[in-house]
């Protein structure tokens, strides 16, 4: 069967009252419990102007990419702090602990779905698996091909699925679609996904894979912590952590997921008395600085691990 009930929408005002808190509060969770590798994943809603009672009255399947415009626009500032190389809790959901997806998918398993739509995480969700398995968890996702997805709605003009020729100048400019969202698309090999993006307003976090490999740092970092955790704080524990990290990061550089014609280039590891004041010593706490560069970012990015 077909069902022709059309597929769940939300007004702005749906968006910003019930949409955007339900995300906020799973951001604040991972924020208040430190849980940095994490990385949330949700399908942007398909957008409408009439409330839900006027829309069963008055049935439309128009979407268009003004109202998902609107959405972002109020949901995603643009706003960088100053200075900022990490990736903190911004306004809203602009974050690169979060990766929203879109247009919403025609698959072979949703037909028995209203208006034979389903939301796209899921299938990001699949191509990032398939990605990290495959290829690396810090490589760029959209080289993973979909299967099963025979359309794609709404269709977007041509200009939201093109990147900009020009350099990007964040809060001061509009952004195609592709740039703020995973975005699903056609090519001319078929349907794929276009962009593996997170909402964070910039260039140093804008990439999704930036923030898998940061996470996958933090892992590693998280772990090598473990096992140190009753050892004597001093010298002896941070040349260890220097060359477990040191070891991470130059594999890592071998497969290409760090920028950098040599490993000094590349990246550097400190794990040493600049690292840590006496306080931190004091209180039982061990900090290592990692520095790097990520594959194709222009930024430099700096990752501070407390292994304390």
């Amino acid at each position: 069967p077909v069902f022709v009930l059309p597929a769940p929408r939300l007004t702005p005002d749906d968006s910003a009252q019930r949409w955007q808190p339900a995300l906020q509060a799973i951001l604040d969770y991972l924020l208040q419990n430190n849980i940095r590798e994490i990385q949330v994943v949700a399908a942007l809603p398909l957008a409408q102007d009439l409330s839900a009672a006027a829309a069963v009255e008055n049935p439309s399947s128009d979407v268009l990419a003004e109202d998902i415009h609107n959405v972002i626009s109020n949901l995603f500032p643009e706003n960088i702090p100053p200075g900022a190389n990490e990736p903190p809790p911004y306004a809203g959901l602009s974050t690169a602990f979060l990766q929203l997806t879109y247009p919403w998918l025609k698959t072979s398993g949703s037909g028995v779905l209203n208006e034979s739509l389903e939301p796209p995480d899921g299938t990001l969700v699949g191509i990032l698996a398939r990605n990290a398995l495959t290829r690396g968890a810090f490589m760029d996702a959209t080289k993973i091909a979909p299967a099963e997805i025979s359309d794609i709605f709404p269709y977007l003009p041509s200009q939201e699925t093109s990147v900009p020729s020009t350099p990007l100048v964040w809060n001061q400019s509009w952004k195609p679609l592709i740039i703020r969202v995973s975005l699903f698309g056609f090519t001319p090999a078929g349907l794929a996904l276009l962009s593996d993006v997170t909402t964070y307003p910039g260039e140093a976090y804008r990439p999704a894979r930036v923030h898998r490999l940061v996470s996958v740092i933090s892992r590693a970092a998280r772990q090598l912590g473990e096992r140190l955790v009753f050892q004597q704080n001093g010298p002896a524990v941070w040349r260890r952590i220097e060359t477990s990290l040191g070891d991470l990061m130059t594999q890592l550089w071998k497969l290409n997921a760090l920028d950098g014609a040599t490993i000094q280039n590349a990246f550097s590891v400190r794990c040493d008395s600049s690292t840590m004041t006496q306080n931190d010593l004091d209180n039982g706490r061990l900090i290592a600085q990692v520095t790097f560069a990520a594959a194709a970012t222009i930024e430099l990015i700096r990752v501070t691990l407390d292994l304390g």
